[in-house]
């Protein structure tokens, strides 16, 4: 079990497997760090604790790329992606959730020493929160393990995150373990019951091959210094477990369990962390209709969607509060936005760039400080158009309207969408006369590319025992084999990686910034366990899909349904004349047989719903599963939004027209069939 899991959530979650780290590693500065703010005198959790104030939104958010000591090391490398998850993260805070900047804290790279860490979390979370604060830890960076010293875990393990200044040859700095942060987190909920706490990292200590940079470091083996005089541990303070569970007044989202590794994503040439990428781009989408929404809801297509770009990394949810709203808030506004400020006469600058996903084209429209509504009666100050988009910053021209004022609030109404391409990295071409005839072919498809290094490709073709092998970001297998021997495996391999760019292309596919919304519920069958968060059912069960309309506009309901054996599946209408739209406050039911492919123990399936406010025969995604059939000829696609589907199905160019945000959104669930 992690003992960071299981110290740090000792009062938290004494039972719950480890799951926070994915061994990332970094100098630690020396333990013996000062007592943090109020620890010893802090008050048990009490009610009726002073409040001196309105409460307050209150984050600290970590993310270390580069590491002092990691140069010319084997199995250790710096990362790519930690910067942009907590940039990601301040904008969706402050742009969806509305905490005020200067409340947030962001540590990066030499920022983030061991004592860094520690001192911001004394001094920014513990000794700023108050009763009804609402408190944010986000790491995103290397885990790892170190020996244990308190003697709390079974393995002699404890689990840590990995400070910029650890491992060093001097001895003096090492990671900070899960006894350290058990204590600050304590601290920080026996003020405030709102806490959350974000780890997107691992701690398997195990080497792991795959397609994007994985967030784990060896173990540290060196002989340790003293805890902290601080540390409950040390000051044998420990209580029973369920006294600790009575504590219990926070959440915890993790990368992944304690055996598997946390991968990095790439997106628009950006790397993340994956599971940082996909509940930003979760939280973003959400409430969308003014409804709260808790971490459960969240986490339900978090993992879904990590799962499908890396089936073996399994984000998860735990915590006394995961049934609650996420970060405590019911009040948020209903679309994210961007703060904005003037640039001369007729520019402005948006607080965000292509590491939030902005593309240069793309349109906004901008709306006075304060502004929650921004939709009619509502109106915007101004039109802008972006025309420079950099990591964290993107500029723009006003289109109409006049000039903005400072921390004004931008929405995008038109996305400029690039070309959607599915990343293929070729293992020991230069070996291989089959990889070679195969990548020629595949070089010529519009939505396929040939990435130079091991690194951020969606599948990876490889020559293994005379066969060509195909698999996913994670290693995974997702295809049949094809003997080398065979007079058509270059047809049939570039099949498969055709259909299966169709797959994940189509799956990727969302708006974040539609007003539009609909509800979508799985009930029925009898689930026979669960993989986190994720239900599992027998193949037989019936099942009832439920979708209700919550916009105020009427919507045409597509259902999808992707399987993980590469299908993909129109199940609802089976014809574009079948369907009427579906009214406001209305509900679609439709009940399905589950069931399970021959030769096959299980299979997991996607179901995607697509919302439109024109009707768009979706037909042309039919696939069957994938074995290396040819592909069939397709009607030409007018409308923007389906040329957006078949460019990233079939690779098809498209038009220089920016698709609309207003008339289409999309929601899934996920589950697995066993046998």
């Amino acid at each position: 079990m992690h003992k960071y899991f299981r110290c740090l959530f000792w009062f938290i979650l004494v039972l719950t497997p480890a799951v926070f780290f994915c061994s990332k590693q970094t100098e630690s500065q020396s333990r013996e760090t000062p007592p943090p703010a109020s620890e010893a005198s802090s008050p048990a959790p009490n009610e009726s604790a002073p409040v001196t104030r309105p409460a307050r939104k209150i984050a600290l958010l970590v993310g270390i790329n580069k590491y002092k000591n990691f140069s010319g090391r084997q199995d250790y490398s710096d990362l790519a992606g930690c910067v942009n998850d907590v940039m990601n993260m301040k904008t969706l805070l402050i742009g969806k959730y509305e905490f005020r900047e200067n409340d947030i804290k962001v540590l990066t790279d030499a920022e983030a020493t061991h004592a860094g860490i520690v001192g911001a979390f004394q001094q920014h979370l513990i000794a700023q929160a108050e009763r009804d604060d609402i408190v944010v830890f986000h790491y995103s960076g290397h885990g790892s393990q170190m020996k244990d010293l308190s003697g709390d875990e079974t393995d002699g393990w404890d689990e840590t995150i990995v400070p910029h200044d650890t491992r060093d040859p001097q001895g003096k700095a090492f990671d900070i373990s899960d006894d350290e942060l058990n204590d600050l987190v304590e601290a920080v909920t026996k003020k405030t019951k709102n806490v959350t706490l974000i780890f997107d990292c691992c701690n398997s200590g195990t080497p792991v091959r795959g397609a994007g940079l994985v967030r784990k470091i060896p173990r540290d083996t060196r002989p340790l210094p003293d805890l902290p005089q601080y540390t409950r541990r040390k000051q044998g303070l420990r209580g029973s477990a369920d006294d600790m569970r009575e504590s219990e007044n926070f959440a915890v989202i993790s990368a992944c369990l304690s055996e598997q590794s946390a991968f990095e994503h790439q997106d628009g040439g950006k790397e993340h962390g994956a599971l940082t990428y996909f509940l930003v781009r979760e939280l973003e989408s959400a409430k969308t209709a003014g409804r709260a929404i808790t971490y459960q809801d969240v986490m339900d297509n978090v993992i879904r969607k990590v799962n499908a770009a890396y089936p073996a990394q399994s984000p998860q949810l735990q915590g006394a509060r995961a049934a609650h709203y996420v970060f405590s808030d019911s009040v948020s506004v209903a679309q994210p936005y961007i703060l904005a400020d003037p640039s001369g006469a007729t520019g402005v600058v948006l607080r965000a760039g292509a590491a939030q996903g902005l593309t240069s084209g793309s349109v906004f429209k901008i709306y006075k400080p304060g502004v929650k509504k921004f939709q009619a009666p509502e109106q915007p100050a101004a039109t802008i158009e972006l025309t420079e988009v950099q990591d964290f910053e993107a500029r723009g021209v006003i289109k109409s309207g006049g000039r903005i004022e400072t921390a004004s609030r931008a929405v995008e109404s038109r996305h400029h969408y690039a070309d959607r391409k599915l990343r293929v990295y070729y293992e020991g071409l230069a070996n291989s006369p089959a990889l070679r005839a195969i990548k020629e072919q595949l070089d010529g498809y519009h939505h396929i590319e040939a990435v130079a290094a091991p690194r951020h490709y969606q599948l990876l073709l490889r020559q293994a025992e005379n066969k060509i092998v195909v698999e996913g970001g994670d290693t995974t297998r997702i295809a049949p084999p094809v003997a080398v021997s065979d007079p058509a495996v270059v047809n049939r391999v570039v099949k498969q990686v055709s259909e299966w760019a169709k797959w994940f292309n189509v799956l990727s596919i969302e708006n974040r910034a539609s007003l539009l919304s609909i509800q979508f519920t799985l009930a029925g069958g009898q689930p026979n366990g669960d993989q986190g968060s994720e239900r599992v059912f027998k193949a037989g069960d019936v099942i009832e899909c439920a979708i209700k309309n919550d916009s105020e506009k009427p919507v045409y309901i597509t259902i999808l349904d992707l399987s993980s054996h590469g299908s993909i599946d129109v199940i609802y209408p089976k014809t574009s004349q079948s369907a009427d739209a579906l009214a406001p406050e209305k509900t679609l039911t439709r009940k399905l047989r589950l069931s399970v492919p021959p030769g096959r123990d299980s299979v997991k399936d996607i179901l995607k719903i697509f919302a439109t406010t024109e009707k768009i025969d979706f037909a042309f995604l039919n696939q069957s599963p994938i074995r290396g059939r040819g592909p069939e000829n397709q009607p030409r696609l007018d409308d923007p939004l389906s040329q957006l589907l078949e460019n990233a199905a079939l690779g098809k160019t498209r038009g220089a027209e920016d698709v609309t945000l207003d008339g289409w959104t999309t929601t899934a669930r996920s589950f697995t069939v066993r046998r």
